[in-house]
C-alpha cells in the first residue's frame, strides 16, 4: 500500500514538474518576445523593463528547477527535495515581485510613453521608428485614441497625423493618405496603442499567476513524497 502511494506521488511530481517546465518556457518566451519586439517595451520605463527581465530570469530558473524536482524524485534524494523547495519558493517570490512592479508602474509608464511621442516625435529617430512601427504593425494610433496626436508637437507644426496611423490596402499602401493625415477616421486606425500594450502585460502576468499556482501544488506533492523517502 505504501509503495503504491509513493509511486502515485512520484507520478504526480513528474506531471506537475512537466507542466512547470512548459509554463516556464512560455514565460521565458513571452518575456523575450516583449523585450525584442519593437512594439513592446523598448521605450518604456526602466522599472517595467526590469520587471520583465525578472520574469525572464524566473522562466529560465523554473525550467531548471523542474529538472531538479524530477531528479530528486527519481533518485529519492531528500537533500534534492529540500533544495528544490527552496528554489521554488525563491522563484515564486520573484515572480510575485515582477508582476506587482509590472502592474503598479503600468499607468505611470503609459503616461511617460504619451509624453515621449508628444514632445519628441519625429525629432528623435528612435522615438519615430518605434512609434511608426508600433502603430503600423499594431493597427493603432496614439496612446488611447487617435486624437491624442492633436496634442503633439508634430501635429501642431504640420496639422497632420503620422502616415503610420493610416489604414493600408492589400499591397501595404495607405488607402487614402491625404484623408488619413487630415484626421478622417474612415482612413486611419482609431484605436489607441494602449490596448495593445496591455496585452503584453496581462499575457505575462496571467501566465505567471497560473505557473505560481502549479508550482504551489507541485511543492505540496513533493513535500508529501519527502515523507516517504527513507
Amino acid at each position: 500500500m505504501l509503495n503504491c502511494k509513493t509511486a502515485t506521488l512520484r507520478i504526480l511530481v513528474y506531471v506537475f514538474n512537466t507542466l512547470i517546465f512548459l509554463c516556464g518556457a512560455v514565460i521565458l518566451g513571452l518575456g523575450i518576445w516583449v523585450m525584442v519586439d519593437k512594439k513592446g517595451l523598448q521605450m518604456q520605463d526602466t522599472y517595467i523593463v526590469a520587471s520583465v527581465g525578472i520574469l525572464i530570469g524566473c522562466g529560465a530558473l523554473v525550467m531548471l528547477t523542474s529538472f531538479l524536482g524530477c531528479f530528486a524524485c527519481s533518485n529519492k534524494s531528500k537533500p534534492g527535495v529540500v533544495i528544490y523547495c527552496i528554489l521554488l519558493m525563491i522563484v515564486i517570490m520573484l515572480k510575485v515581485a515582477g508582476c506587482v512592479v509590472l502592474l503598479v508602474y503600468y499607468t505611470n509608464t503609459s503616461r511617460a510613453l504619451f509624453n515621449n511621442y508628444k514632445q519628441q516625435y519625429p525629432g528623435d529617430p528612435l522615438v519615430k521608428e518605434m512609434w511608426d512601427s508600433m502603430q503600423s504593425m499594431g493597427s493603432c494610433c496614439g496612446l488611447e485614441k487617435y486624437w491624442d496626436w492633436e496634442n503633439s508637437a508634430y501635429y501642431n507644426s504640420t496639422g497632420n497625423f503620422p502616415q503610420s496611423c493610416c489604414t493600408l490596402d492589400g499591397n501595404g499602401v495607405a488607402v487614402n493618405l491625404v484623408a488619413c493625415q487630415n484626421g478622417n477616421p474612415t482612413f486611419l486606425h482609431t484605436l489607441g496603442c494602449d490596448a495593445m500594450l496591455r496585452t503584453y502585460y496581462y499575457a505575462i502576468s496571467a501566465t505567471t499567476v497560473v505557473v505560481i499556482l502549479i508550482e504551489i501544488v507541485a511543492a505540496i506533492w513533493i513535500i508529501c513524497l519527502y515523507q516517504h523517502i527513507p
